[in-house]
């Protein structure tokens, strides 16, 4: 059974940001990272979330739980933030050090498939950096920034009940498709 850790982005005494009407963006992240959890164990995934409630994890340890458990994936679910409230959209990070790897693939997978099917979130695309949780994860890793929490319109889509079972299907759906390629294929 293939396995992929997914991470719920900050917790505990890191609230990330702080959006519309003062959600937390550690409780949105909490939200989706459990709901892909579900959603990949539903189509055979093994899914190991980082944490499952409100707790501080440091960045290393959650890199540690995919290189201790040698998953297959490993997915950081965050919503992004900007003191300019037009900022918005749906973005995937990928380390710099993967512009040309797998982890790079599965992420412009992921945007193709979210663009069309969420029209209400603009697609922001693929980004390279240095991140911690993915320059430490030695297996393939993704950070999703699934929209900006201080954007009306962004906030009102990730809150929204049926587009957020929609954007988790879609992340899934390609998530296993890249599995099920890399299975085949190795």
């Amino acid at each position: 059974m293939q396995l992929v850790v997914v991470d719920a982005g900050h917790g505990g005494r890191d609230s990330g940001a702080v959006g519309m009407y003062g959600v937390l963006e550690k409780d949105l992240n909490l939200k989706y990272a459990m709901a892909l959890c579900e959603s990949l164990h539903k189509f055979g995934v093994y899914a190991v979330p980082t944490r499952r409630d409100d707790r501080f994890i440091a960045l290393e340890d959650r890199a540690d739980v995919a290189n201790v458990l040698d998953a297959d994936l490993f997915v950081s679910i965050h919503c992004n933030a900007f003191h300019d409230e037009q900022a918005n959209g749906f973005e995937i990070w990928t380390s710099k050090h993967d512009i040309d790897e797998p982890s790079c693939d599965l992420a412009n997978m992921i945007c193709n498939d979210v663009g069309p099917n969420i029209p209400n979130l603009r697609m922001r695309g693929v980004k390279h950096g240095r991140l911690v949780v993915l320059d430490k994860t030695i297996g393939h890793s993704i950070l999703i920034e699934c929209g900006f929490i201080t954007n009306e319109d962004d906030y009102d889509v990730l809150c929204d009940d049926y587009i957020y079972k929609e954007l988790i299907k879609s992340i899934r759906r390609e998530i296993v498709l890249w599995l099920e390629d890399r299975k085949q294929n190795n």
